[in-house]
């Protein structure tokens, strides 16, 4: 995730120094992957701030522009190519003698017979490693005119590369970072969202919108309706904002709700009003229709969490909106979408799709609905602020009375077992209220916590011990070398068990099979029978792997087919691993497993086919190695 230190630095009182928090970062496992400078203050004195006057058309070119470009002291005609700049625009002026940080020098030239007396820039041209506009960089009015760029504001940053883990969704986002950050530094956040205090200051009327939800995917819904806005373009600090975390502008109103993402890390999404039917909102992953993206792109949304209205689907629920009620100049009323899905049903429809997006990526790394309500109350404001307009009384919440606790019972004797040193009662309670993570209650060594709902990633007490142990500093773990004492010992069953195995391989595999390896999961409705002692899996990936096999024919079966499907009639495999059942002690036991087919191999001169004599014969020969020589078949 790329994030600008200037995003954190809003979030602190004090002045942070950008190698110091990268550094610590990485210690509590938020690694920084890379830092980028965004130097303005080493630029050329010569490249100042300008304002253009005029354009016209140049006579012997039909992509270039002549341009008048006031700068103060003195009034420059420049020839440009860009077709992003206006009348009245200010932009950053190369003049004549100035050296750009690429190397190159700024000389008086004459292009297509007419003379140049400068250059207009790019952030790229200004040696910078982010991008706002696809041409000239354009700059706010609130720049004075004629003072060199790098003196007129601090516009010096970093660009932090950090390397989330999946189960950190709550550090995707410059908030998330700064709660990390404040952790460390043991210094106090500073700002406007505040998650501590649960309520919110909207009166949600759910009569007022027909919303339907069939599905268990969507954990909340929330939607308000805001009028009388006015879409237009972003000013120059949000633009310069999204940029640096690699995202386009498009307009105020979008642009508001991926700032919003990228500082809070809820996705929001906004539809016009005016372009939607109205007579029902309906939310299912069982709608079989089509819809053109944002993307442009034409997608069947049978099987994905879709959001549609009383035409068709409007959008891929936390993934990408649709065309037909995009945003635009001409919007004045949208309804202003801020929820929380199911993580498994968006990453299934991005799979589905096959598209990925910046919402996607947040809502498959699980986002609170105890959060939900609060999230658009605070979109709400930050969409006024940038936009105009008022809320109104069309205001929709799926789960208006949800309530959220959780509590985490954590045992302090467990933590030394856990991580190889004792650490004080009080020092672990000031550690995780650091987070956010507040003691309730403590009874002797047993303390109970009560855990953020942005921390998602938190339900157990080893989840609290990993915490503890982060902030504390992994470090601070003494290296203790193992101690092996130097004496000879029987052969362990685990010994005995590897030993057993190999000889089986050598015996099976000089018979002609061989070995394969399987996962231990399989589909839950691929085989039929008694199920009631197989093993569930609480938490499958997918369908294909709900339950752990109870026989290694169930996979070796499904090898043998899938060779023979594809014209191998020669087959002869077997597996040595565990298989899982309730009856079993301990639920689970190793088996081998074989299958053969009847043909032999093409290969062979001696075509004669495998029986069930060839196979006894092998299995035989194994029960002599192990002295089971009174086994019977039967």
């Amino acid at each position: 995730m790329l994030v600008s230190m200037s995003s954190i630095q809003q979030h602190f009182e004090e002045s942070l120094d950008v190698n110091d928090i990268s550094e610590k970062l990485t210690m509590v496992g938020i690694e920084v992957d890379s830092v980028n400078k965004c130097d303005f203050e080493s630029l050329d004195d010569k490249i100042v701030i300008g304002q253009i006057k005029n354009i016209k058309k140049h006579p012997n070119a039909d992509k270039l522009q002549i341009c008048e470009v006031d700068t103060k002291t003195e009034l420059l005609t420049i020839i440009c190519g860009a077709s992003n700049i206006n009348n009245g625009d200010i932009i950053p002026v190369a003049k004549i003698g100035s050296k750009l940080p690429s190397g190159l020098k700024i000389k008086k030239s004459k292009i297509r017979d007419q003379e140049s007396f400068g250059m207009m820039c790019s952030l790229e041209e200004l040696g910078q490693p982010y991008q706002i506009d696809n041409g000239i960089l354009i700059l706010s009015t609130d720049f004075e005119i004629g003072e060199p760029l790098n003196k007129s504001r601090n516009l010096n940053d970093y660009i932090l590369d950090i390397g989330i883990t999946p189960n950190r969704g709550d550090c995707l986002s410059s908030l998330g970072i700064a709660r990390e950050i404040s952790s460390i530094i043991k210094k106090n956040i500073k700002s406007e969202y505040n998650y501590k205090n649960s309520t919110h200051n909207i009166d949600f009327d759910s009569d007022k919108l027909n919303v339907v939800i069939d599905s268990d995917d969507v954990r909340r819904y929330c939607l308000a309706k805001i009028d009388n806005l006015i879409v237009t373009k972003s000013p120059f600090w949000l633009k310069n904002f999204l940029a640096k975390f690699g995202i386009s502008s498009v307009n105020n109103l979008v642009d508001a709700t991926n700032y919003f993402m990228l500082t809070t890390g809820q996705p929001l999404h906004a539809f016009d009003y005016n372009l939607i039917d109205r007579s029902k909102i309906f939310i299912s992953d069982k709608i079989d229709s089509e819809i053109e993206t944002l993307s442009n792109v034409l997608c069947k949304t049978k099987g994905s969490l879709s959001i549609s209205d009383g035409i068709g689907p409007i959008a891929v629920a936390g993934v990408i909106g649709g065309k037909r009620t995009s945003i635009s100049h001409e919007t004045k009323c949208i309804l202003l979408e801020c929820a929380s899905f199911e993580p498994t049903a968006i990453r299934k429809s991005t799979k589905n799709l096959n598209i990925s997006t910046d919402s996607s990526f947040r809502f498959e790394r699980d986002i609170s609905e105890h959060l939900t309500a609060k999230n658009l109350y605070y979109a709400v404001q930050l969409v006024k602020k940038l936009c105009g307009g008022e809320l109104t009384k069309e205001i929709y919440d799926s789960k208006p009375n949800l309530n959220y606790e959780k509590h985490v019972l954590l045992s302090l004797n467990k933590i030394s077992d856990k991580i190889g040193i004792s650490i004080e009662k009080n020092k672990i309670i000031n550690m995780l209220e650091s987070i956010n993570i507040n003691m309730i209650n403590d009874e002797n060594d047993f303390v109970t916590f009560s855990i953020p709902p942005y921390r998602t990633d938190i339900n157990y007490d080893y989840d609290l011990i990993e915490e503890i142990a982060r902030i504390n500093g992994l470090n601070s773990i003494p290296n203790i070398s193992p101690k092996i004492p130097i004496s000879e010992k029987p052969k362990s069953d685990f010994s005995s068990k590897r030993i057993l195995k190999n000889k089986l391989r050598n015996i099976l595999s000089s018979a002609g099979l061989s070995e394969v390896i399987n996962f231990s999961f399989i589909d839950n409705n691929k085989f039929t029978g008694d199920t009631s002692n197989d093993i569930q899996i609480l938490n499958p990936l997918s369908n294909d792997t709900g339950k752990l096999r109870s026989s290694t024919l169930q996979s070796l079966l499904e090898n043998a087919l899938y060779n023979i499907n594809r014209g191998s009639e020669s087959v002869g495999i077997f597996e040595i691993s565990k298989v899982f059942d309730k009856t079993y002690q301990d639920s689970e036991c190793l088996e081998l497993g074989i299958v053969s087919s009847v043909a032999r191999n093409d290969l062979y001169w001696d075509k004669a086919e495998i029986g069930f004599y060839d196979l006894k014969g092998t299995v035989q020969k194994f029960f002599k190695f192990i002295n089971k020589n009174n086994r019977h078949f039967i």
